[in-house]
């Protein structure tokens, strides 16, 4: 059975300590705006005239930069709300070029859990884009740092160019999707990027494709090119598989989607969730693009929640062992060669809405729940609590749909509450790798089978 533990838990070095607060200054250009002034509301809603809320981050290339996109969940049928991409540049704006790349250096020679966040500005955001629809999900390109990609709640998948510095002028649309029969047609729920099969070795961004999820229950693989229209998608899938509770078959709504990490024939592998509870491990085939309708590519099926899936997080460390939560409050960790979990938890009763495993800690993963809390766990110190928990200021007051550790600068984690970003340093403990935590990894992911 798996039996690694860490043998000591210091609360000091497990310590948690809030570092920024970010707040958006969106657009007040529509009509919901003035109708909003004309009734006397407070002026702390003037920055955010629209109720919009945080749907997802994501920190760039660098580790220095943190994209969140705004839009709502609380919506159905024809919206006429706007959405937004905000950025807020933690690092320093005085180091460019070389002096950047040798504070770069720098922090690679002394570990990443040794490079800190420099003080800034949190309410300013640098960059802030305003889009007619919502915005439900983003992600930063994996190597170039002013590239995001943002689903849209109309079925639009865009690419921005946040940089001045870069061939682009600041802020400019590099790539858009079009509505066709071929798109999707319903609110793409996640993005992702995914390197090129036949691109491996080669370092332009434009050999990653971006591959997106609806809740139409499309996955479709996008091929984008700086400027212009994107007509239409690669190939693409549709999540059609048998309801296990009626046994007919249907096509379910996604709501996340992961790619297994370490794959050596670029991103084929992914686990994806649904509005129906399901998590199904599916399978990219280009050979659908000859097809005139899209193929399923769920390979099985896994142990469905109760609720809705809200998030699948895959580890960074172990191909194939990956984290699921839902509505149901349960947060479940998968080995994908079975359809049981290995582990099930459930740490809150008012639901889990967003996952991330750590990229340093490869028995460390965070969970979000609907109330506003956040969840630690270290699977090396218990398998049943939390480690630490984080209180949001206003507890309560809404759910944490996005939590996302920092995949350069370890000791970060940003988290989502409301309209709010807020960035959190953690303790050693959380951050530095144990002696032997890859091989608990390893008694983890086979424990099922002993």
């Amino acid at each position: 059975a798996f039996s690694f533990r860490r043998t000591l838990v210091d609360d000091r070095n497990t310590a948690v300590d809030l570092v920024h607060v970010l707040e958006p200054k969106l657009p007040a250009s529509r009509s919901l705006a003035s109708a909003n002034a004309n009734a006397g509301v407070e002026a702390a809603a003037a920055s955010n005239p629209h109720g919009l809320r945080v749907t997802q981050v994501s920190w760039n290339a660098t580790g220095y930069a943190l994209a969140a996109t705004y839009g709502r969940f609380d919506v159905s049928g024809w919206s006429d709300l706007p959405g937004a991409l905000v950025v807020w540049n933690l690092g320093s704006r005085r180091r460019k070029g070389p002096e950047a790349d040798e504070a770069g250096k720098a922090g690679k020679r002394r570990g990443a859990e040794s490079v800190k966040l420099p003080e800034t500005n949190s309410h300013e955001p640098d960059v802030v884009i305003e889009t007619d629809v919502c915005l439900q999900c983003c992600s930063c390109h994996p190597t170039h740092p002013a590239l995001v990609a943002a689903g849209a709640y109309s079925g639009e998948v865009y690419v921005w160019n946040v940089s001045s510095s870069d061939d682009f002028a600041s802020d400019s649309e590099v790539a858009r999707t079009r509505i066709t029969p071929k798109s999707h047609h319903d609110p793409v729920v996640s993005v992702a990027w995914r390197r090129a099969p036949q691109s491996f070795g080669s370092n332009k961004d434009e050999d990653y494709q971006l591959v997106s999820l609806g809740m139409d229950g499309k996955v479709l693989v996008w091929a984008w090119r700086k400027g212009g229209t994107i007509e239409a998608p690669l190939f693409g899938h549709e999540l059609v598989h048998a309801n296990p509770r009626t046994h007919k078959i249907i096509t379910w709504g996604g709501t996340s989607l992961s790619f297994w990490r370490q794959q050596k024939q670029g991103n084929l592998a992914f686990v994806a969730g649904a509005e129906g509870g399901g998590v199904f491990r599916c399978l990219l085939d280009d050979e659908s693009a000859a097809g005139s309708s899209y193929r399923s590519p769920i390979k099985a099926s896994l142990a469905p929640h109760a609720g809705m899936t809200t998030a699948v997080a895959s580890s960074p460390f172990h191909r194939g062992l990956f984290a699921t939560c839902g509505s149901d409050s349960v947060c479940k960790i998968f080995n994908s060669q079975s359809n049981k979990p290995i582990l099930e938890l459930e740490p809150a009763c008012a639901g889990l809405f967003s996952l991330s495993w750590s990229p340093c800690r490869p028995l460390v993963f965070a969970a979000g729940t609907g109330d506003g809390r956040v969840f630690l766990y270290d699977l090396a110190a218990s398998r049943s609590m939390p480690v630490r928990q984080i209180e949001q200021d206003n507890q309560g007051s809404g759910a944490v749909y996005s939590v996302e550790f920092n995949p350069k600068l370890a000791p970060y984690v940003a988290t989502t509450q409301g309209d709010r970003v807020r960035v959190w340093e953690m303790g050693p403990q959380l951050t530095e790798e144990v002696v032997g935590e890859r091989d608990g990894l390893r008694k983890l992911a086979s424990s099922l089978a002993e």
